[in-house]
């Protein structure tokens, strides 16, 4: 089931590849969660980001780690694999698919609560 969640605020934190990391500074992004779907987020940063040729806004995110659930970010840092998207993927019927058509490269890192 899709789940409209766009009150839900998350940090994302970056650790490769590591070119992305160092030349950002290794930042702590927050995001707003915009659609959730089961263990698969679709995730807006606030302040899109630029790399290479590409600007960087929305992701979807998934645990990377056999056992780990997004929603233990309330209260642990939960290991992801962050895949770009474009905007488009909103209006999409399953807005937490992953694209088969990936913007940029694939990211690992991991998210927050926005409050932890």
């Amino acid at each position: 089931m899709i789940e409209r969640r766009a009150q839900s605020k998350i940090v994302l934190h970056l650790s490769k590849p590591w070119k992305m990391g160092e030349a950002l500074g290794w930042p702590s992004m927050p995001a707003s969660v915009d659609y959730q779907e089961g263990d698969r987020w679709l995730i807006e940063l606030e302040k899109p980001f630029r790399f290479g040729k590409s600007e960087y806004r929305f992701f979807v995110v998934e645990p990377r780690l056999e056992g780990w659930h997004l929603g233990d970010a309330e209260s642990r840092e939960v290991p992801c694999r962050i895949v770009p998207t474009a905007e488009d993927q909103l209006s999409s019927d399953h807005p937490c698919e992953i694209p088969r058509r990936r913007n940029g490269i694939p990211i690992v890192g991991s998210i927050t609560d926005y409050h932890h």
